[in-house]
């Protein structure tokens, strides 16, 4: 609930020019190599937050250990994974390689897509929400 009323408090997009709020309620660390960040957030009595961002793969355990997902829970791209976000889904539908995890607890739910199908750079897609 802290973090709803906190991430309410100053709710106005997640701008990509203040990736701080988009980690802090995402539950999240932008790895240092991020870039191309694209984010938003909304709502009023819970909230979700939505960012993608692009990444070298040598960042990928320190992103995934800055997470809600445990490092052991991510899949690699499997027909049988159960991925709850539509827009994920479809994305991954498409995606040669990936490594996909979701935590979800009563009050807060994030999923992470990571495109690894180039070897130079991973696409992440995030989604959270709580409330």
């Amino acid at each position: 609930m802290g973090y709803a009323i906190h991430g309410l408090s100053s709710l106005s997009g997640c701008k990509e020019s203040n990736p701080e709020q988009i980690e802090y309620l995402a539950h999240f660390k932008m790895p240092p190599s991020a870039h191309r960040l694209k984010s938003s957030c909304f709502g009023l009595q819970a909230y979700g937050a939505d960012a993608s961002f692009e990444m070298n793969p040598a960042d990928l355990e320190m992103f995934i250990a800055s997470t809600a997902i445990e490092p052991s829970l991510f899949t690699e791209k499997s027909p049988d994974i159960q991925v709850l976000n539509d827009r994920l889904k479809k994305k991954a539908s498409g995606m040669e390689s990936y490594l996909y995890g979701k935590y979800i607890s009563v009050d807060f739910t994030q999923e992470i897509l990571i495109d690894m199908s180039s070897s130079e750079r991973y696409i992440v897609y995030i989604f959270a929400g709580g409330g």
